[in-house]
């Protein structure tokens, strides 16, 4: 024993080692190399490694196009689509990026898939304030300071200018117009331009409403070949749009608080937050976080209403009431667990039969430079989908702050082993697939702790909305905020203050002139009322 352990603490030893390492990657370079180009054949179709196992194309591989859009529309077969209205509002224009001539997607798929008639290219479409070909009326620049109206170039005739032909300090100037109508109630003589835009849109903002007003919103893949990875064909341009609308809702909603229709005001504000609702979680994660903000937007609107000091007692019992019929956003984890996991699992599968993939792979930031050994894409995929399967169990917190603290403890368990080299595992064809798959799933999965905070930061925005409804009818009915929370219930709230955040009661204090309401935020630490670390909602604003 004595002499084995001298030799392999010897020179001798570890050099053998060492070229008997070498050897054996060696043999996975020169004779197994084709293994990494893998092939349809190669894939296992299975729940382990495909996850879904139908529909199948022609060539007997999962459809996974066919399989992600049947998953997204399930019990909704013969309802109105509310998405087939954003698409008539916003135009093919808001998916151009997505469908123009070098893209994979397919425009008369996408009409096919939503069952809807072809749009014309010319037709009442919502244009976004940013939009670089807005035309803009000169009686929109009456209210410029005169410094920036001698920066404007000369007029040609009555041609009306555009944002393309202006100078960067007016474009600013305009889109600072466009943030000041979002935060408290205007009138149309403060700021010209944007009320004009309102004025204009306000057809295509009739069919946004008439889509937050549709219990269904689902969106399908569509691709020109039925092979296309679905990850390269979302509507992220749809998305934007879907955003500036929203935005567009909001100013027109403190616009008309500020002339004095109040039911006006309240209908915007609420078709806002019905248009961030999210009813299912069978979309993308990209559709759920701009909901989640739309969302948040609107009970930020609503609240904002009802501390202005411009709604009357009817008003504010009309809001409480509408509010009442919101809850939280559908599961986040279930859009990661299936959705976001068919989308990957698709995108490894499309890679997997790719001749070129070596060069791809091997252009990744932090993915193991494994590109010119074998391997089997089988392993990789089971490797993934077992990081997925641990995302599921978050389905088991019974609070947001737990799935909030599991959701943490995942990451910091995934980030300490996905893709960690540890070099005994290059020896195997198992532990070179297992490290591709690891250092995959980092790459495409979202990240949990940021994904949950967003999803709980629309939560306690709404339930802190409703509280400030509740204190500003408290103070109507008796000239003054409550001490506590606890003055409000049961007449004027029925539910817990429970912050989202942290599971402890939501911070309210007093004040002579009104209150400081916040939840902890994203940080879960409570830092008293700090804007910006905690979600604050303070009477009156600190500008005031």
């Amino acid at each position: 024993m004595a002499l084995l352990r001298k030799l392999m603490q010897s020179r001798l030893f570890v050099t053998m080692m060492l070229l008997l390492m070498i050897m054996l990657m060696a043999v996975g370079v020169v004779v197994v190399p084709v293994l990494m180009r893998g092939g349809p054949g190669n894939i296992r179709i299975s729940p382990e490694t495909t996850y879904v196992v139908e529909p199948l194309r022609e060539d007997g591989q999962v459809d996974f196009l066919r399989a992600y859009n049947n998953h997204v529309k399930e019990g909704f077969e013969g309802q109105e689509n509310g998405t087939v209205l954003l698409v008539q509002a916003f135009g093919p224009a808001s998916l151009e990026s997505q469908f123009g001539a070098n893209s994979l997607g397919s425009l008369s798929a996408l009409y096919r898939e939503l069952g809807m008639a072809p749009l014309s290219t010319d037709g009442d479409y919502f244009v976004t304030w940013d939009f670089a070909g807005r035309v803009l009326s000169p009686l929109d620049f009456e209210s410029l300071p005169d410094e920036l109206k001698q920066e404007l170039p000369p007029s040609k005739g009555d041609e009306a200018l555009t944002l393309r032909r202006l100078p960067p300090s007016v474009a600013t100037w305009l889109n600072e117009e466009l943030e000041s109508c979002l935060a408290a109630p205007w009138q149309r003589r403060e700021h010209p331009a944007v009320a004009r835009w309102l004025e204009e849109s306000a057809i295509p903002l009739e069919k946004v409403i008439a889509a937050a007003n549709c219990p269904v919103r689902w969106i399908p893949y569509a691709a020109k070949n039925e092979t296309d990875t679905l990850v390269a064909v979302p509507l992220a341009d749809m998305m934007m749009s879907l955003r500036s609308a929203t935005r567009a809702l909001v100013a027109r909603s403190y616009l008309r608080a500020g002339t004095g229709d109040l039911d006006g005001a309240i209908n915007d504000a609420i078709a806002t937050i019905q248009l961030g609702q999210s009813h299912t979680p069978r979309t993308t994660i990209l559709v759920r976080l701009v909901n989640a903000a739309i969302f948040s937007m609107g009970c930020e609107c609503a609240a904002h209403l009802a501390t202005s000091g411009t709604l009357d007692a009817a008003a504010l019992d009309r809001l409480a009431r509408e509010l009442d019929a919101f809850s939280p956003t559908a599961d986040f984890v279930e859009t990661i667990a299936v959705s976001e996991r068919i989308e990957a699992i698709s995108a490894v599968d499309a890679w997997a039969s790719d001749p070129n993939i070596a060069d791809k792979l091997d252009s990744i930031p932090r993915m193991p430079k494994l590109v010119n050994y074998a391997l089997d894409w089988n392993d990789a995929l089971i490797t993934i989908n077992g990081y997925y399967d641990q995302i599921a169990t978050l389905r088991t917190a019974v609070t947001s702050w737990q799935r909030l603290e599991m959701a943490e403890q995942l990451k910091t368990t995934f980030e300490a082993t996905m893709g960690k080299p540890r070099p005994w595992r290059l020896l195997t064809l198992s532990g070179r697939s297992e490290l591709i798959g690891e250092a995959l799933a980092l790459m495409m999965m979202p990240t949990l702790s940021g994904v949950f905070g967003i999803e709980v930061h629309a939560e306690s925005t709404l339930l802190m909305t409703k509280i400030s409804v509740a204190l500003e009818r408290y103070r109507l009915a008796n000239s003054e905020y409550p001490a506590t929370l606890q003055q409000l219930t049961p007449d004027l709230l029925t539910m817990e203050f429970t912050d989202p955040f942290d599971g402890n009661p939501l911070r309210y204090r007093s004040t002579e002139d009104g209150y400081v309401l916040y939840s902890v935020g994203k940080n879960r630490k409570d830092d008293k009322g700090k804007a910006g670390d905690d979600l604050v909602t303070q009477v009156p604003t600190p500008s005031e």
